[in-house]
């Protein structure tokens, strides 16, 4: 059972993406939460990357992707690089939107400026970097930002009396999810060398950490679209 989950874990990450994604959509057009609508096109956004980062797979198979073959484009590190980024400001800016007191908003303006001195000064000591591997430093600093905004805003629940309904919020949940995946994922850039053919034992424990880490973030962004209500 495992192994066959292995191997195919890529789809299944995919079909929880694509699930996720459809239940925001299908929540915004019942309800309007703007949250809902931005949630969701970033998963899909999420979904349309996961698949695009797979013409590495078919260099082969078509022409007008064998012409990639000795450029910096034979390898899609350039467009994991970039999710890497993108997604880190997506869910600051989401955050944002949520939190409520001055203290909260402050917090989280700061580290929004702070992400992008330290991801510009990353990008420019990494240049070299950029297409031909996965830049280690954006996962560190994108996971303290991650890490941040969470706890801002659990904090302020913790002070409001939104902690007597907190159950009912999506946001909960999708800070949850958050919570768990950058907890837990970044710390396998560490011993990403170390998952080589050589080390089978490594890439298994990868793979069912990487795998089991999605399925939990997505299924709680599908459990906070269908529990969410108003408050």
């Amino acid at each position: 059972m495992i192994e066959y989950l292995l191997a195919h874990s890529p789809l299944i990450i995919n079909i929880f993406e694509f699930s996720a994604a459809l239940v925001g959509t299908l929540a915004f057009y019942k309800t309007k939460n703007p949250l809902f609508k931005s949630v969701a096109l970033f998963l899909w956004f999420t979904l349309f990357v996961e698949i695009i980062g797979k013409y590495t797979w078919y260099l082969d198979d078509y022409s007008f992707l064998s012409s990639l073959k000795g450029t910096v484009f034979q390898r899609n590190y350039w467009l994991f690089n970039f999710y890497g980024i993108f997604q880190v400001f997506f869910y600051v800016l989401i955050f944002y939107t949520v939190v409520n007191t001055k203290l909260s908003n402050l917090i989280l303006k700061s580290i929004f400026v702070l992400y992008a001195i330290a991801i510009s000064i990353i990008l420019i000591v990494n240049n070299d970097d950029y297409f031909i591997k996965y830049i280690n430093d954006n996962f560190y600093a994108g996971a303290f930002t991650i890490l941040i905004c969470v706890f801002v805003y659990f904090y302020e629940i913790l002070q409001s009396d939104k902690i007597l309904k907190f159950y009912n919020s999506f946001m909960f949940y999708c800070s949850l999810g958050l919570l768990i995946w950058w907890l837990i994922f970044p710390p396998l850039i560490v011993y990403y060398g170390y998952y080589q053919p050589i080390y089978p034992e490594f890439i298994e424990l990868r793979n069912i950490i990487l795998m089991s880490v999605n399925v939990f973030m997505y299924s709680c962004f599908i459990f906070g679209f269908i529990w969410h209500k108003e408050q």
